[in-house]
């Protein structure tokens, strides 16, 4: 992969966060559990991550969780291996970013279909992105373009443009093509998102509001 821009990455300290949440008339309560796994005040370059995001909604349907692991990359920053999307009861959908040797490219596999695509350099997943913002020191005042890949066999550019008009840092990313997906993103201090949604052409969006 060609090398990206520099970043002095900010890994943040292992937290778990809080959420409330709603998508249309559904209302619930998320975790955001996010566990590098290195010791406590160590370097986290080059350690392996964990980053999981469940989801209880108040009406009793079955919960979702997301999962994203790989590992921190002083160079790239997260460097997502393995992303799974399970919602509700039906059976998980599976993102893998495999290398191909040392020197290989990376490839995108998806457990929906058979194709395989190459990985942009830098390329996140539905969950990793917030990691890559949350260690990047610039990302409130201008976050990076991100490619995204997601669990049904999309690969999207994310480009932010500035939200708001009340002064405190708020980004969007507009849809480029049917059945893209539009992104609202507005960090607290630490990093982490303060609110941020996700919507698609098919379905209400997804919001997710911080708590404590």
């Amino acid at each position: 992969e060609p090398p990206t821009p520099p970043v002095a990455w900010a890994w943040p300290p292992p937290a778990v966060l809080h959420f409330d949440v709603t998508r249309g008339p559904r209302r619930g309560t998320a975790t955001l559990d996010w566990a590098p796994d290195g010791p406590p005040d160590a370097a986290l370059d080059g350690v392996d991550y964990r980053l999981t995001l469940r989801i209880r909604w108040h009406d009793g349907d079955a919960p979702w969780h997301w999962h994203s692991e790989g590992r921190l990359d002083p160079v790239h920053g997260p460097r997502p291996r393995r992303f799974e999307d399970r919602r509700g009861r039906r059976g998980a959908r599976a993102l893998n970013l495999e290398d191909e040797g040392a020197e290989g490219p990376r490839r995108l596999r998806w457990s929906v279909h058979a194709r395989a695509l190459a990985a942009p350099a830098g390329v996140q997943d539905r969950l990793s992105w917030l990691l890559r913002l949350a260690a990047d020191p610039q990302a409130a005042r201008a976050p990076a373009a991100l490619p995204v890949a997601g669990p049904a066999g999309e690969l999207q550019d994310w480009r932010w443009r500035a939200a708001g008009d009340d002064g405190a840092p708020a980004w969007h990313r507009r849809p480029e093509r049917p059945y893209d997906t539009a992104v609202d993103w507005e960090p607290a201090p630490d990093g982490w998102p303060r609110t941020w949604s996700l919507s698609e052409a098919r379905g209400p969006a997804l919001t997710l509001q911080r708590v404590g």
